[in-house]
């Protein structure tokens, strides 16, 4: 009768474990440390623009952008930043302007935008952005003052 009873015993435990723990097996979505989707960047097609333009002039693009009032937006499985144009332009021009060299200038883009980090680290075009701004800044135009006299 023992034996009996300790084989139900034995039994119970047995399909009882085998049943919880079937219960934790499923399917897992994927997960990416530490990988970043960028799913739209207006950023990047507004600082190509001000490259490749031949004659950029910070008035008219701050006054056209006061005029159309459209939104930058840098939408990503982590993060999603959104600003008006004319206020990326208005920081662009302040860190250009506050700045002495590139890296400078970078990095004070990075602090006032840490959500862009990764697309300026990738990007190498802020350093040609930069020589491009900085002749339009106060500060460029006085350091360009002495060649002039």
């Amino acid at each position: 009768m023992k034996t009996i009873k300790y084989i139900a015993l034995l039994l119970l435990v047995f399909t009882s474990y085998h049943s919880t723990s079937q219960v934790f097996i499923g399917k897992l979505e994927e997960i990416y440390v530490g990988y970043e989707q960028v799913v739209k960047n207006d950023f990047d097609s507004i600082n190509s623009n001000i490259s490749n333009s031949e004659n950029f002039k910070f008035k008219k693009a701050l006054k056209d952008a006061r005029r159309s009032q459209d939104t930058l937006e840098l939408v990503s499985n982590k993060t999603k930043l959104q600003i008006s144009q004319e206020e990326y332009l208005k920081t662009i021009r302040k860190a250009a302007n506050r700045s002495n060299d590139s890296t400078e200038f970078i990095s004070r883009i990075v602090s006032e935008f840490p959500e862009l980090k990764k697309s300026i680290i990738v990007n190498q075009s802020f350093e040609q952005l930069y020589e491009i701004i900085r002749p339009d800044t106060f500060n460029g135009r006085l350091d360009a003052l002495p060649d002039v006299l």
